[in-house]
């Protein structure tokens, strides 16, 4: 899941390997603090926290998508300067 997450958020892959370390780190450590204060096994925190993460991202980028198709001047400036 790290992995697919990094890849809707990045399509370069240096980058998109970073983001999927980083990712699997804090969905790691973040479901071992929960488990352990709490009586789900460490499988179920893991797993709800990178699926979390996912749908959390998948719905930003297409909500992204969305507004910037609008042509708003809420959308940020392309790498040219102009907005799309």
């Amino acid at each position: 899941m790290p992995a697919a997450t990094a890849q809707t958020l990045t399509a370069h892959p240096a980058v998109g390997m970073a983001l999927a370390v980083l990712i699997g780190l804090l969905v790691t450590w973040g479901a071992l603090i929960v488990a352990y204060h709490s009586t789900y096994p460490i499988g179920f925190s893991v797993t709800t926290f990178a699926f979390g993460a996912y749908v959390f991202t998948r719905l930003g980028v297409a909500w992204a998508r969305k507004c910037c198709s609008v042509r708003s001047s809420a959308c940020p400036p392309t790498r040219h300067g102009r907005r799309r």
